[in-house]
């Protein structure tokens, strides 16, 4: 799997809520590595696209043993981050899944627009238009 990244914005109703605390993060992968783990950051964004600057304690790694995979997106793997991390309303961020050491052996499910929903086996025709996929062929730039 290469570098995966998928932007998302805090959005809280006008309640006056400055900032939200991420406690942790469920994805779902179909395959993974049997040796080496993946690690999951929240980063800053810029003009709606990822950039290299990680959130403060926003980076877990998991080892490979750590990481579950199924063949309908059913088991979710979860990402708990040792620290909460605060993120400010009405900000974008980009979740960002790298391989350890590049491993090409991972793969996580995603849903795309005019595709099919692999859990329900029901059609993809509506975007919640929150956010952005990137793939980047080596984590240097998102598009």
């Amino acid at each position: 799997m290469k570098p995966i990244a998928q932007t998302f914005i805090i959005n809280e109703p006008n309640t006056g809520v400055e900032a939200v605390f991420l406690t942790k993060l469920d994805l779902f992968f179909q395959k993974k590595s049997s040796v080496f783990g993946v690690e999951v950051q929240i980063r800053e964004t810029e003009n709606g696209f990822p950039t290299r600057r990680v959130v403060p304690y926003g980076t877990k790694v998991l080892e490979a043993s750590e990481v579950s995979v199924s063949e309908n997106a059913a088991t979710a793997t979860t990402f708990e981050f040792k620290t909460p991390v605060l993120l400010r309303t009405n900000e974008q961020y980009a979740s960002v899944v790298v391989p350890v050491g590049g491993n090409p052996d991972y793969n996580i499910w995603i849903g795309q627009l005019g595709g099919t929903d692999v859990a329900s086996n029901v059609p993809i025709f509506t975007n919640n238009q929150l956010g952005s996929l990137f793939v980047s062929s080596n984590d240097l730039h998102f598009p």
